[in-house]
């Protein structure tokens, strides 16, 4: 998971993205190659137990029904 902004959608394979959103491939590189944020690795960590008490709720935790 890495956080929202202009590189997270470039992808190496799809090499006119990084054109049509002005940014250049050593930004991209140096954007890829830093190391997760610690708020991007605390994310991660409750990101499993949320997404199984979502898929024990039988996807309904957080609706109104």
């Amino acid at each position: 998971m890495r956080a929202p902004g202009r590189f997270c959608e470039i992808r190496p394979e799809r090499p006119g993205v990084g054109v049509a959103l002005n940014a250049c491939p050593n930004g991209f590189f140096a954007w890829k190659s830093r190391p997760a944020a610690r708020r991007q690795r605390e994310d991660l960590v409750l990101l499993t137990p949320v997404r199984s008490t979502f898929a024990l709720s039988h996807e309904t935790y957080g609706s109104p029904v």
